[in-house]
């Protein structure tokens, strides 16, 4: 774990072992490693009824939402909005874990939209 800037960075150094928590919520960038390590349909994270909603056919790989180790929606931030589409039901604690995450992560924000 590295803190920069005020955020903090999570990290496996030369394949040494990693013992620390990781965050309930993270916000994973179109095209993350994470979710292109893996086979997609076999993917650790993400539901294959949701493949589709986060690669596209046109080869685009969408910004995700990861919630407590699995792909719950996807986000899209524009000015000072979020827009969340959410694959499910959420609860309102998995709601407040993700505004909390999201404000920290941008404390421009002004509003912030769940769609489902």
């Amino acid at each position: 774990m590295a803190q920069c800037g005020g955020r903090t960075y999570y990290y496996i150094e030369n394949g040494n072992a990693y013992d620390g928590g990781m965050p309930k919520c993270v916000f994973l960038a179109g095209f993350d490693p994470l979710l292109l390590g893996h086979e997609k349909k076999e993917s650790l994270y993400l539901e294959p009824i949701y493949l589709r909603r986060v690669f596209n056919l046109a080869g685009m790989v969408m910004p995700c939402v990861l919630l407590s180790g699995r792909v719950v929606g996807r986000w899209k931030k524009k000015g000072k909005r979020l827009s969340m589409e959410c694959f499910e039901s959420l609860s309102q604690s998995d709601i407040r874990e993700i505004t909390d995450k999201a404000q920290t992560l941008w404390p421009d924000i002004d509003k912030i939209d769940f769609g489902e």
